[in-house]
Formats: C-alpha cells, structure tokens, sequence
C-alpha cells in the first residue's frame, strides 16, 4: 500500500533494548532513504511468563508478589526503555530534517490498569508519559509525538486469560460505556 503511493518504507527487526542495535537501525535508514520523516515504535510484551503461569495458573502475568525483579526490568526494558532508545537515535536526524513524526505504540492499559499485569501496565503509562513529555520537548523542532493506545483485540492470548482477567476486561469494558452502564 505504501508503495502504491509512491512512498518508501524501511523495516529493519532489532533488539530494542541494545542502543548500538537502534542506532545501526537508524543509520541504516538514514544510508537508504536519506532521512527519517516517520518513526514507528512498535515493540512490545504482554509480560506473560508461560512457566510462572503452569505453576499459578495464572495467564495474564505473575502477579506482584510473584513478580521478580528480572521480569519486572524485562518488560520495562522492552516496552518502555525500547520507546527511549528509538526515539533518543532517531530525533538529531528528523532535527536536521526540520521535522518529523514519532508514533509510540502503546495500550488502553496505558490509560487504566488491569490486575495481573502491574509491569505491562506500568510500562505503557510510562510510554504514555515519555509520549506527552517529548511532544512538548520536541514541538518547537516541528517533530510531532503521539501514542495510540489500541484496545482489546480478540486474539488466542486474549482468549486464554484467565477468569480473574476476563472479569477485569469485562469492568474495563463497561467503564468505556455510558455512566448508566447501557453499552454504546
């Protein structure tokens, strides 16, 4: 579609959490396109520990008292410090463009939390944060900021969530209803 128009695009798969891998990506971009007008960061983890989830038999993620500090920095690395890296490595060149657009990828649970899932949801309010803190930051060198924060899709992780999540959806799901609690 986006050669349809005439436009080019640069995919290149990285390990987020590595800044020297970021950095080869964007270089990489800058060789072949000559600039960076639209960046896209995409990656992300739902935090679920499929060990940790056969021994609890809970499938959203381990739960705060079950949650160490290695998961909790994996998924923050990931999810939040990966949105850092991006954007720090592709900024000077959209700079030097005189501008540009940075669109983080984020979650409704960046918006309101959910049980089971403390470090996914701590990691997509600090997308979120980073999101409106940058924007402000970088607006003035005509770079726009901006998350999307998609909801619920009906997907086999979602359909296997445990029935304390499933309720948790279904109380998230009506909040996004009219104050009577009629659905929209």
């Amino acid at each position: 579609m986006v050669e349809a128009l005439g436009r080019r695009f640069l995919v290149h798969p990285a390990d987020v959490t590595d800044s020297a891998q970021v950095n080869a990506m964007v270089a990489r971009a800058i060789a072949e396109m000559g600039r960076i007008d639209i960046l896209i960061n995409n990656a992300g983890i739902s935090g679920r520990d499929p060990k940790l989830n056969i021994q609890t038999g809970h499938t959203a993620g381990p739960r705060l008292a079950d949650q160490t500090l290695e998961h909790w920095n994996w998924v923050m690395e990931i999810n939040s410090t990966g949105v850092f890296l991006g954007t720090k490595a592709a900024v000077p060149a959209m700079q030097r463009a005189g501008g540009g657009s940075i669109i983080n990828i984020s979650s409704i649970n960046g918006i309101v939390g959910v049980a089971g899932l403390t470090s996914y949801v701590a990691s997509k309010f600090a997308v979120r944060g980073m999101t409106r803190s940058v924007a402000l930051e970088l607006g003035r060198f005509h770079i726009r900021v901006n998350s999307i924060h998609p909801g619920f899709i009906d997907t086999p992780m979602l359909r296997g969530a445990s029935a304390e999540l499933s309720k948790s959806l279904q109380t998230l799901l009506w909040r996004a209803d009219d104050e009577n609690g009629d659905e929209l």
